[in-house]
């Protein structure tokens, strides 16, 4: 091989690790949007009643406002295809949102697990470099509290999947400042 073609290969290599680390840094940064301080597992009692939609449009106002925190612009979108609620795009790096409300979450325990693990499935059809499952249930509520736990410790299994889980008590804080 010439030193040409070596030297465009290693070139070209850089290219894409240095590309590769930038969407790697703006996707932490995008999760690090969610981690904010959590409240009490009394004030998320704010999620009873309260509907899918509602949820969407506050966090979708949250994510609005976090725009201008991120070095780079970001597309939100509300989306509602499988198993995924909101899109966030910047360039060619897609995160996919997933809310789970307090009435998701209520229904039977062994459906509630497979209903997660199948929307996370689903959205394995699109070309996402991450997911993000925001939990809205009551964590003063025993079978509330148990069906969220036991998905994230699910979730925590999966490999090769780049997941994060955002716990009521964090969501609580989001949704309040935003409804």
């Amino acid at each position: 091989m010439s030193k040409m073609v070596k030297y465009k290969l290693t070139e070209e290599k850089l290219v894409y690790e240095i590309l590769d680390k930038v969407d790697q840094e703006m996707t932490e940064k995008i999760y690090n949007f969610f981690n904010v301080e959590s409240v009490s597992p009394d004030d998320t009692r704010i999620f009873i009643g309260l509907s899918h939609d509602q949820l969407l449009k506050s966090l979708m106002k949250w994510l609005e406002s976090k725009k201008s925190e991120a070095i780079y612009p970001i597309t939100i979108h509300s989306w509602h295809e499988a198993g995924i609620d909101i899109l966030m795009e910047f360039s060619h790096l897609k995160i996919g949102i997933q809310v789970h409300s307090y009435e998701d979450i209520k229904g039977e325990k062994e459906s509630f697990g497979t209903k997660v693990t199948r929307q996370i499935g689903e959205s394995l059809k699109y070309p996402l470099s991450g997911r993000i499952i925001v939990y809205c249930g009551d964590m003063t509520d025993p079978s509330q509290k148990d069906k969220v736990l036991r998905s994230i410790i699910e979730i925590s299994k999966m490999k090769n999947i780049s997941i994060r889980c955002v716990p009521p008590e964090k969501a609580a804080a989001i949704i309040k400042r935003n409804f």
